[in-house]
């Protein structure tokens, strides 16, 4: 029981240190708006990169230690990837055209198509268990 309890706690702060990442991602792009310097958004890059980097550690110590209790399956778990994926290109594609710099509009197309690159390569990587 105490290994499953774990294990859920292991789920929980994978779930927190995500939502962290995602938060430090939008507020740098809210501080890269207002013509923070540099050295903020480097820093801020960087406690991005650690706690993306402690989210890879309580993955690795997760998977060592299974839930019995799956609560989505694969193909869930993909559809709702997907749905929310497609959420953010629409939003970076409103603000893509209502962008004005060419520089900005530049960078953020960039990072629309790396959005779009991971979503395929995701695919490819479960489409074996679909076939399932």
């Amino acid at each position: 029981m105490k290994l499953q309890n774990n294990a859920v706690a292991l789920q929980l702060l994978r779930l927190g240190s995500a939502a962290i990442v995602v938060l430090l991602i939008n507020l740098g792009f809210y501080l890269y708006e207002k013509e923070t310097p540099v050295w903020v958004l480097f820093g801020l890059g960087l406690l991005t990169i650690f706690v993306g980097v402690i989210n890879i550690i309580f993955y690795r110590l997760s998977k060592k230690q299974s839930v019995t209790k799956s609560y989505l399956t694969l193909k869930q778990s993909f559809g709702i990837f997907l749905s929310v994926s497609l959420f953010v290109l629409c939003v970076e594609f409103f603000k893509l055209l209502t962008l004005t710099d060419f520089t900005d509009s530049i960078v953020l197309f960039i990072l629309m198509l790396l959005l779009i690159l991971f979503d395929i390569l995701t695919y490819f990587q479960v489409k074996k268990y679909f076939k399932r």
